[in-house]
Parts: C-alpha cells; structure tokens; sequence
C-alpha cells in the first residue's frame, strides 16, 4: 500500500521530530509478505560470488530475511545489537572469506564495519535521513584503494511511502543528481 507519513500525527510528528520513519511504520512495512519475496529474489539473482550486506527495517525483519534466504540456499546471518561481540566477529570473517553471501542488520553495521570487499550493498528500508542513507551505502563504496570492491551494487528498495506527496526514496535521488 501506499504510506503518507502526514496522514498519521504520530509518524508525522515523530518525522519532525527525528527527520526519519517511525520505528512502528518500519515494522509495518518489515511484515509485507511480497516485498520480502522480492528482496530474496533480488538476492537470488545475484552471482553466487557476491558478498551482500543488506539493511533491514528491524531487527526481527534483519533475522526474518536472514531466514528466508536461508531456506532459499543462500548463505546468510543476521547480525544485531544483541549478537555477542565473538559471535559478530566469527560472522564477519566468515564474510570475508566468502563462506556467507549475506549479512543482514538493523542500525549495527552502518559505521565502524571492516568488511570492505563488499560488492552489493540492499537498502531494505527506507529512511528520510541522508545521513544514515550515506552511511548504509557507503559500506560498499570504499574502493579499491581502501581494500574495497572495483564497483559496488547499490540496491535500494523503493517503498510507496511518501511524504507531502513526494516519494521518500527520490529525496536521496535529488540529493545525489544535484551533488
């Protein structure tokens, strides 16, 4: 369905607040049944070398999607605030020895994550800040010269959710067409 933020005053309010999507709009959003078959097949088509890192709308949808690729074949774990640090840390390895194509999360690996041969990074949720949306996709855009991939493969997600009547996903098109 279609999300207008100013229709509701909680999520609009809390968008004025916090310039961002209420946590309670994410989680409806998390439990769309056809969005998620898309994300796993957006996933699936990918070269099985790929090393993906996907951004959820929460923990509960991160673990949910780690799942569903799961049982799809794919080879994938979810990392969240709750995952133990040695746990985190054996996961990330894992990645970069290419053992698992996909990390999913929720808010835990937009900075301070060194896995830089990341070649797709799946924006799965979406977001009013241009903050946070750098950070996500920043992940994968380090570039060779910082151990990164040659060229990275942005996915993003582009929910019918809007704000006074503008797509929240084209705020970050205009801010990257006009930068």
């Amino acid at each position: 369905g279609t999300y207008e933020l100013n229709e509701n005053p909680k999520y609009r309010d809390y968008f004025k607040d916090f310039h961002d999507i209420h946590p309670e709009l994410l989680t409806v959003i998390a439990g769309d049944a056809g969005r998620n078959k898309l994300i796993v097949d957006a996933v699936a088509s990918l070269p099985p070398s790929s090393s993906v890192l996907l951004f959820a709308c929460s923990v509960e949808h991160a673990i949910a999607l780690s799942l569903m690729l799961l049982r799809t074949g794919i080879s994938s774990t979810a990392i969240t605030g709750a995952t133990r640090p040695s746990t985190r840390r054996a996961a990330i390895e894992r990645f970069r020895r290419k053992e698992i194509k996909v990390i999913t999360n929720f808010g835990v690996l937009t900075t301070g994550f060194d896995a830089p041969a990341i070649d797709t990074v799946i924006v799965a949720r979406p977001t009013a800040s241009s903050v946070l949306y750098e950070q996500m996709i920043g992940r994968g855009m380090r570039g060779p010269e910082f151990g990164g991939t040659e060229r990275c493969l942005i996915i993003d997600v582009e929910d019918n959710l809007r704000f006074q009547g503008q797509m929240a996903a084209r705020r970050h098109r205009d801010i990257w067409l006009n930068s």
